[in-house]
Parts: C-alpha cells; sequence; structure tokens
C-alpha cells in the first residue's frame, strides 16, 4: 500500500494516523502541502523520522521546489511525476488528508 500524504502536519495527523496501520513494506510519499512534513527542522521532524526508520519515504520534487521545501531531512528520497506514476502502478494507493 502506498500512502500519500497531502496535507501540511500543521493542519493534519495524517502521517501519524497512516503510521498506525502501515505495514512495514509500505511507502509513503509526500504531496502537494504534505511536503512541508519533509522539511529538515520542522515540528514533524520526529514523527517523519519514525515513519523513515520503518519506512521508505517519497516527496513529490516539483511540490517541494513551489513551496520552497529546500533543507531535507536525511533519508527522504525526492522523486518527479515518472517515479510518482511508478510508484502508484506498483502499489494500491491510500490518500490521507
Amino acid at each position: 500500500m502506498l500512502h500519500m500524504i497531502n496535507k501540511s502536519p500543521l493542519r493534519s495527523f495524517a502521517i501519524e494516523d497512516a503510521l498506525r496501520i502501515a505495514s512495514s513494506d509500505d511507502p509513503f510519499l509526500l504531496i502537494e502541502d504534505g511536503v512541508h512534513a519533509c522539511r529538515a527542522g520542522a515540528k514533524s521532524e520526529d514523527v517523519v523520522k519514525k515513519a523513515l526508520a520503518k519506512h521508505k519515504v517519497y516527496a513529490l520534487k516539483p511540490d517541494m521546489d513551489a513551496r520552497a521545501v529546500t533543507r531535507v531531512i536525511d533519508g527522504i528520497e525526492p522523486i518527479g511525476y515518472e517515479e510518482f506514476v511508478d510508484l502508484a502502478e506498483k502499489h494500491q494507493v491510500i490518500t490521507w488528508t
């Protein structure tokens, strides 16, 4: 299952909710305002590091660029639209808001 997070961690508990049910091999993808969670030094950094301990975490690079997210937590992999499509084809998708 691919867990897509599209809301800012300041406005949603989506990452925490997804972590409660995610299997250890489930990847996470931060998109839209969800990319704010990958910002190094953000309030959500501890939660994201908890996710990274068990899951692969990706962030959509065009959304990061649009929101000026440049300092990223180590371990998060920025990806483009092509990789996004590949992930969506490989996994069932659940979007957390």
